[in-house]
């Protein structure tokens, strides 16, 4: 750039600027440097602040890529917005340089690759207009792939929001060494020359630490201000723990701010706080990056063997203590200069990282020494206590009143690696007011629940439950009126000498434990069980001034009788409005009539007593069975503080009991509505639409539902509902109204119900504000549930177990999601042959939609293990498959689910930060696979080249092609999918996209606005929507309205390219597929750019594409519409291109397959079978 254009676009620092024009200014200093990726969603995320008062100074340091373009065209369309360039120089340069430019008040950084949170700059600028503090500091998130989670350091510097501190104050602010979270008054930043160190790495750490030791005052702002982005791809500085030069810098940044302390006159605390960042933060994260195949170099050693003798061998005993187990042990190792030992310990923690082999020692949990892999003998005991490591951990599931004076609870307890099953378990109580706790044994019992959720690979946890017995009477001699009670519970375990209690914190809320409520112990006491959340369970007792003795109710007329005189009223928690009890007419009692509300579901009224001040006071009424009293809509209940209340509802189901039988959900309760329809009950997940209903049997006010937990699946086999959590809802059957569904107290004391079936596991819950939810699970049983279960399951079929081979084929289609895909057809052609092989497949849960014949072999159980073991075949296409081992009768073929576009194996695993692990990953899977299929040279190469596979590619074509190369008839098709047979289909089936992605699951790309692309088109269209397999594990709902179809959970795609005219896609495989039907595809790309730049593609689309790419969707109708002219315009481009990706598919290639197989000496034909 230009002398002059500098000039035009940058105002020195020098240049004069009014008092007016600079107060409130907020200069923001952005170094750039090749971030062309992350750098619009940066920038973007300063410009769009709240505080629009700012300048942002972009600082690019010499990029070669497209950022100086991307930063030049905000200059252009942004005033706010000034472009400075210089040669690289480095993060530290580029502040500085940056710096010299502001013109602000007040002063910040960000870096090009983060992103600045809503509202975070108007927050901490108003923090310092009235603080008069020097900087205000953020709190930080980690940002990666969409994920959002707390950063460590800011998880201890920034609990609360504080104002004008000081570091010695709050000797935390150490933690938070970092310039981007921050806001700076400039002529602070520049009284005390506040200087980055330039060209080194971890600048911000000396300059940060200096701004503590000299403000007058900091602000601590708890909120997030600042996303941290983890980079996919795994470039960046922070990221590049494992070299050299980059602990060698920070070891100087480290040494810096050590003498910083020390000449600022730093406080114990602050050395202690100084001592434990640099271990457990600085140090440990260059440790934790050895191991797993990352072998440091030598000098890299020396250098941490040098640091924990300067940090570690000094450390007070406290900050010692405050570190991890292994890191205890990898800082002893170091200070002995036994650095070479630890590759050899760091890949033993991998290896057992959640399966630490401990034994109980002096009333102490530690690592067994036999067991460790280097020797011990000169490390100290406390190096290898774990005991503060392995929590005891309790969980309440049940609670409720057996009697009107005992509580019973139950739940389960242990200590993870160390409990057997054998511990003693006692439930304790405790007040303020008492010196000693009350203590109550428990009875044990077995707890699957326990089993379950423990994430311990050592010892099985299904004995762990305890039921206990609290009598309430001992707990109550010392409450009146004046002194109330409250009595906290802890649960304390003891095994082996080993003692440990914790707060009975963790409760079940989906139940009795949320509706515990109040109870009436003795005369004019009540004490109520809280069990709120984040606390442990409390009972608190008072004493009760007013009470009913009973309770009348008809119609809209409610009678009361108290125990005492007292003028009572019932005040509305909604409208605010009272109604007043009468003594006319009602023998010692009173009552009064209440106003209806025909438009509102429910209106509750409390009933209260007018004290002699005239104060209103909560009126007590639990009669002897708990139940309510209902009359018409109305009825007399009381709630969890045991205060007498009038509900009238309206439109609703309320749910009394809930039971399962013959795989259905069996709801019974009361119906209110006083115009009686026919109304029909369902789940819905998420915000589904629900085709399917079942009737309501409707009985005067008390009504009946059967919810079905099974459906009919595409072959008319009975499957399973999909796993995942439902809501009850129901409507009225003809008018679609909707209607409320709530359980009542009574009927949540039994909640949450826990049932199985043959192809489920359930559990009915209370959810929040009494709704019901249904949680539907795989029947994994008992005994192989929980992740002791499953390490037994694995080691007991690993890849030295004998086995008893099978004449079997393991199919595994989507991870277990699905039964379709080649293995489909390399079924039917194993069938059609009449091949002596069982096909078992592998399913997450029994609503995948296995082919007629097939066997589903549920995933986690030892079922599966054996199953896949003892198999001769295994056909998959994914990667890896948990449990399989190559084995010396089993053949293992790859069948891949799609031609890859977008980058994939070792293209996608360079690109991220964990590379070196997942390239282990991909190598280790292909070593697993006899043989890969093909359906063109091109995939070929990428077999070899990215899934690292060097053994048989049987350049077969894809078997899922046969139907569409043979070209099966789609008439029937159609009218099972209920479609019109008489419209043109258009098949819109889009690909995942990384940043909506969770996991597994993700949620719909939503570019193409499919309601506009329907009117657009017209009458005489229909679109069927088939999102990918990773959008349908979600529960994101039907989005089926008008003439748009979503199948996306559909089982075979198949069908839907056979029952379709015409392809949209995007980025996805199936465009590839579609190609063998020979029938038009047009490609939707609104974000091709960034998606290309942030996923990776082997092609350019644009040169590959048979058909038109759009980014919008009025040209993508006006082409859908013109399809004829556009076919042959792109005729030969499409011809192209199936020769290019498809040449192999040509009907037959799942027989070319099963001869593949046959060639194995162990299998023979049906027909052979027969001849001999």
């Amino acid at each position: 750039m230009s002398e002059d254009l500098k000039r035009k676009l940058v105002r020195p620092a020098g240049r004069p600027t009014t008092k007016a024009q600079r107060r409130g200014l907020l200069s923001v200093v952005m170094p750039v440097y090749n971030v062309e990726t992350y750098l619009a969603e940066a920038i973007d995320s300063i410009l769009g602040q709240s505080h629009r008062k700012l300048e942002l100074i972009l600082v690019d340091d010499g990029s070669t890529d497209g950022s100086p373009a991307i930063c030049q065209g905000y200059v252009e369309h942004d005033e706010r917005v000034r472009l400075v360039e210089k040669v690289n120089g480095g993060l530290g340069a580029a502040r500085n340089t940056g710096v010299r430019f502001a013109r602000g008040e007040f002063l910040a950084f960000a870096d090009s690759d983060d992103i600045v949170l809503p509202g975070a700059y108007e927050r901490m600028v108003t923090s310092l207009q009235r603080s008069e503090s020097d900087v205000a500091t953020g709190n930080v998130q980690r940002l990666q792939s969409g994920r959002r989670w707390q950063a460590w350091n800011q998880s201890r510097s920034h609990v609360q929001t504080r104002r004008s501190i000081s570091v010695a104050q709050e000797p935390a602010l150490l933690l938070d060494m970092v310039a981007w979270n921050k806001v700076f008054r400039t002529d602070f930043f520049r009284r005390h020359a506040i200087h980055f160190p330039e060209r080194k790495l971890y600048e911000d750490m000396a300059p940060m630490c200096e701004v503590f030791l000299l403000a007058s005052g900091v602000d601590v702002i708890a909120e997030h201000v600042y996303l941290w982005r983890l980079r996919d791809e795994g470039d960046s500085i922070s990221q590049r723990r494992i070299e050299t030069s980059n602990l060698a810098d920070k070891l100087e940044m480290i040494a810096t701010v050590d003498g910083l302390l020390q000449t600022h006159g730093e406080t114990t605390a602050m050395r202690d706080t100084f001592t434990f960042k640099t271990l457990d933060g600085d140090l440990w994260i260059y440790l934790r990056s050895i191991g797993a195949g990352a072998s440091p170099a030598p000098e890299f050693i020396s250098l941490l063997e040098e640091a924990a003798q300067t940090y570690w061998v000094g450390a007070p005993a406290e900050v010692k203590a405050n570190t991890s187990q292994e890191r205890r042990v990898l800082f002893e190792l170091l200070a002995a200069h036994r650095g070479s030992e630890i590759e050899r310990v760091r890949d033993w923690y991998i290896e057992h990282a959640d399966a630490l082999p401990i034994v109980v020692e002096d009333s102490r949990a530690r690592i067994d020494r036999s067991a460790f892999p280097v020797r011990t003998d000169d490390l100290a005991v406390d190096v290898l206590d774990v005991t503060g490591e392995r929590p005891l951990r309790a969980t309440l599931t049940h609670a409720s009143w057996s009697d009107r004076a005992t509580l019973r609870v139950e739940g389960y307890a242990y200590i993870p690696a160390v409990t057997d099953g054998s511990q003693q378990i006692e439930l304790l109580a405790r007040s303020a007011d008492d010196e000693a706790p009350h203590v109550f044994a428990t009875d044990r019992c077995a707890s699957p629940e326990a089993n379950e959720w423990a994430r311990d690979r050592t010892r099985p946890h299904d004995q762990d439950g305890f039921v206990a017995l609290v009598p309430l009477v001992p707990l109550l001699a010392d409450v009146s009126r004046d002194n109330a009670r409250t009595w906290s519970f802890t649960v304390r375990v003891r095994q082996d000498g080993l003692e440990q209690e914790t707060p009975l914190d963790t409760i079940w809320r989906g139940g009795s434990c949320a509706v515990l409520g109040t109870t009436l112990p003795a005369p004019g006491i009540s004490v109520r069980g809280a069990t709120d959340a984040n606390k442990p369970l409390r009972l608190v007792a008072s004493t009760t001034e007013y009470r009913l003795d009973s309770v009348d109710i008809d119609g809209s007329v409610v009678a009361v009788h108290p125990d005492s005189e007292a003028e009572l009223v019932a005040t509305s928690t909604d409208t605010k409005a009272v109604v007043a009890f009468r003594t006319d007419g009602v023998r010692s009692g009173s009552a009064a009539v209440f106003p209806t509300h025909p438009s509102r579901y429910w209106t509750t009224w409390k009933l209260r007593a007018r004290d002699s001040d005239g104060a209103l006071r909560p009126v007590s009424w639990i009669p002897e069975d708990r139940a309510h009293v209902r009359s018409g809509s109305f009825i007399a209940e009381f709630n969890l503080w045991g205060e007498a209340v009038v509900t009238e509802r309206r439109d609703t189901l309320l749910v009394t009991s809930s039971w399962c039988d013959n795989g259905c959900l069996i709801l019974e309760g009361e119906y209110f509505d006083d115009q009686p329809v026919d109304v029909e009950i369902g789940l819905r997940a998420s915000s589904a639409h629900l085709d399917h209903w079942t009737p309501v049997v409707v009985d005067g006010a008390r009504f009946t539902a059967v919810l079905p937990l099974h459906a009919e699946d595409w072959y008319g086999i009975e499957r399973a509902l999909p796993s995942g959590t439902y809501s009850v809802v129901a409507q009225a059957a003809q008018t679609k109204t909707e209607k409320q569904v709530f359980v009542s107290n009574s009927g949540a004391v039994d909640l949450p119900l826990h049932f199985r079936t043959s192809l489920l596991r359930g559990q009915l819950d209370r959810a929040a504000l009494a709704r019901l939810s249904l949680k539907l699970q795989p029947p994994v049983p008992d005994v192989d549930l929980g992740r002791y279960a499953l390490e037994a399951n694995r080691r007991a079929f690993d890849d030295t177990a004998v086995v008893n081979p099978s004449d079997s084929v393991f199919f595994s289609v989507d991870m277990g999601a699905g039964a379709a895909d080649s293995a489909l057809a390399i079924h039917r052609e194993i069938v059609a042959r009449g091949l002596p092989l069982t096909s078992h497949w592998g399913v997450s849960d029994f609503s995948v939609p296995v082919p007629p014949g097939a066997v589903p072999v549920l995933k986690g159980t030892r079922h599966w293990y054996e199953t896949l073991a003892r198999a001769r075949y295994v056909v998959n296409n994914y990667g890896g498959l948990d449990g399989l081992h190559r084995r010396a009768h089993q053949r293992h073929l790859q069948t891949w689910h799609g031609t890859a576009l977008k980058h994939v194996g070792a293209s996608e695993a360079r690109a991220q930060h964990d590379a070196r692990e997942r390239l282990a990953t991909i190598a280790a899977e292909a070593a697993a696979w006899d043989a890969a299929v093909s359906p063109s040279p091109y995939m070929t190469d990428l077999i070899r080249s990215d899934f690292l596979f060097q053994g048989t590619v049987l350049e077969s074509g894809y078997p899922r092609n046969d139907r569409l190369a043979r070209g099966d008839d789609d008439s029937s098709l159609r009218a099972r999918l209920g479609l019109d047979p008489e419209t043109r289909v258009v098949l819109y089936a889009p690909t995942f996209r990384e940043e909506l992605r969770s996991g597994w699951t993700a949620s719909l790309f939503e570019g193409l606005d499919l309601d506009r692309l329907s009117a657009l088109l017209g009458p005489g269209w229909t679109i069927v929507l088939r999102g990918h397999s990773f959008n349908a594990r979600r529960a994101d709902g039907d989005r089926s309205r008008g003439n748009i179809v979503d199948l996306t959970r559909h089982h075979d795609i198949n069908d839907l390219y056979l029952v379709s005219d015409v392809l949209v896609t995007d980025y996805s495989s199936v465009m590839f597929d579609y190609a063998v039907t020979g029938r038009p595809m047009h490609f939707f790309v609104p974000d091709l750019e960034a998606y290309a730049k942030r996923r990776g593609m082997y092609l350019d689309l644009a040169d590959i594409a048979p058909g038109p790419v759009v980014t919008s969707v009025a040209p993508l109708a006006r082409g859908l519409k013109k399809q004829d002219a556009l076919t042959q315009k792109y005729r030969r481009a499409y011809e192209e291109f199936r020769r290019t990706y498809a040449p192999w598919d040509d009907g037959n290639a799942a027989s070319r397959v099963v001869d593949w197989l046959l060639a194995d000496p162990h299998v023979v034909s049906q027909d052979q079978q027969n001849d001999d």
